[in-house]
């Protein structure tokens, strides 16, 4: 599955969703080395670092096309 998380700063982040509870979801964010956790606090998505995120889009099958994961990092 796949999401569009949008941040405070109107940045949209390309997602691969590994695992989801009721309130985490652990995803692989495309140009990040490692993946990412978000924590549902009060009603709202945050990063672990504390700072508000929204899930944008849902998709079963999305435009990501990540035959193999291989990360690489954010400049």
């Amino acid at each position: 599955m796949f999401l569009i998380l949008c941040d405070g700063d109107g940045r949209r982040w390309e997602c691969l969703l590994f695992a989801a509870s009721e309130n985490r979801m652990r995803v692989a964010v495309r140009g990040r080395a490692d993946a990412a956790e978000l924590t549902l606090r009060q009603g709202r998505w945050s990063w672990e670092n504390g700072a508000a995120v929204e899930v944008e889009s849902v998709l079963a099958d999305g435009p990501l096309e990540w035959s193999e994961l291989r990360y690489q990092k954010a400049s």
